[in-house]
């Protein structure tokens, strides 16, 4: 059985409610503003309303029963979304982080209908300057694809700056596991 599981989450009062305490432990930790550095998530309430607005997938990531993060999908297109996440400070540490990325990953690129397989693709855009967050999609299964310049905006300094997009599939899950 996976120490790491991720439950996702309609909307309801409790179910939002946890969120806005996620947020508010990210934000304790440092974490928020790295993760939101675009300026369009400065407080709980916008957490909340960013997670459950329409087209918004979210998770609440569990490492062996207790809440170790968020993780949610976006911008939905076919069988593609962009995929986010923010870990809580005490799962931190290399082979932690791995494992549940990849089970992250693993999750959703294993969603199926009626049709077959949801998501053929993950879409993860970092900042060229943030190489913790972006390394980590790497070691967990992602590939890199290119740099986009000017791609990633900084509310913070008011500038933009190059971002790293990654790209997971099926495919490359099982090549990682190879490398190994």
């Amino acid at each position: 059985m996976s120490r790491v599981e991720l439950v996702y989450f309609r909307g309801s009062e409790d179910e939002r409610k946890l969120m806005r305490c996620a947020y508010a432990l990210l934000e304790r930790e440092g974490s928020a503003r790295r993760v939101f550095m675009d300026g369009t998530v400065r407080c709980a309430e916008d957490f909340e309303k960013d997670l459950f607005r329409p087209g918004s997938l979210p998770f609440l990531v569990l490492y062996d029963g207790q809440p170790c993060g968020v993780s949610w999908l976006n911008t939905l297109e076919g069988r593609a979304a962009r995929g986010h996440y923010a870990v809580f400070r005490r799962y931190w540490g290399r082979n932690m982080s791995v494992a549940i990325g990849r089970s992250i990953f693993e999750h959703y690129l294993g969603l199926r209908d009626g049709d077959g397989y949801l998501f053929d693709v993950l879409i993860g855009v970092a900042p060229v300057s943030n190489p913790l967050a972006w390394g980590l999609a790497l070691r967990c299964g992602a590939k890199k694809q290119c740099v986009l310049p000017h791609f990633a905006y900084n509310a913070f300094t008011g500038k933009t700056e190059d971002a790293v997009l990654t790209t997971t599939t099926r495919e490359s899950l099982e090549e990682s596991r190879w490398a190994e």
